[in-house]
């Protein structure tokens, strides 16, 4: 890839993943790869130079940092903000006047070891080449998915961007369960761990889904059936049967950061 990138808030977990992943895949190197933090105070130098400018910063963070750069991010430069729930609308906004170039992205968690989900939206002036170099750096750090809309990206936020934390939410729950039952706690915690560990790496190298590896594993009339049988009678009572209304939860407080209600 030829053109400049800049990260500002590239030393935090997400900018170091697209370091890696992006010099890992040959798009930059040290000649056009331009990294800022809160303590490097170069943003607008590093703006002013770059052709793509990618916003990896807290949603609490972004207003400042686009006031700080607005004038010096002309609108033939494409922007990519990593930040949860800060609309395309709010960043055009702050960057000024001008047909800005901005796509909005929503990574999770597994960006840190090449395998984010990725997905994203763009607004109408970004074009199909534009499109093509975003597909390259997300590809750089998982698989990726362009929306139609920011709806979109917000309960793609809800499902995904939340979606380590309810994995990891349910070892918790394995492990917990297991001293319920008065298994020794670490033998708990590692054989919980363990047995999501294998399971991921089955799922990922099938081509069955997740329905029918559970219909797998569920054998009629046998223990997981019964598990099964009885969550879906006390469905409320359950982590399962809890577990859509907080996603849903998720995705009204995605739209809130965004001023939706």
């Amino acid at each position: 890839m030829e053109r400049r990138v800049t990260i500002i808030g590239g030393t935090g977990n997400l900018g170091s993943a697209l370091d890696r992943g992006m010099r890992a895949k040959g798009l930059v190197n040290d000649e056009n790869l331009i990294i800022t933090n809160s303590k490097t105070h170069n943003n607008r130098e590093a703006v002013k130079i770059a052709d793509i400018v990618m916003l990896v910063v807290k949603p609490n963070a972004m207003e400042n940092v686009l006031l700080e750069v607005g004038d010096v991010a002309d609108q033939n430069k494409l922007k990519i903000s990593f930040a949860a729930g800060v609309t395309i609308e709010t960043i055009a906004k702050a960057l000024g006047e001008g047909h800005h170039k901005i796509v909005r992205v929503m990574p999770n968690l597994g960006a840190s070891v090449g395998e984010s989900a990725s997905v994203w939206t763009a607004n109408e002036h970004v074009t199909e080449e534009d499109k093509l170099i975003v597909r390259q750096i997300l590809g750089a750090i998982g698989k990726e998915s362009e929306v139609a809309t920011e709806d979109e990206v917000d309960k793609a936020t809800a499902l995904f961007g939340s979606g380590p934390a309810y994995f990891y939410g349910l070892v918790e729950e394995l492990q917990n369960i297991a001293v319920k039952m008065g298994l020794n706690e670490e033998l708990g915690a590692v054989m919980a761990k363990q047995t999501f560990i294998g399971s991921a790496k089955v799922f990922e190298n099938s081509d069955l889904d997740a329905g029918s590896w559970r219909q797998k594993v569920t054998s009629p009339n046998g223990t997981t059936f019964a598990a099964f049988n009885e969550l879906r009678k006390r469905r409320f009572d359950s982590f399962f049967g809890r577990f859509d209304r907080g996603v849903f939860a998720a995705y009204r407080r995605a739209r809130e950061l965004g001023g939706k209600r």
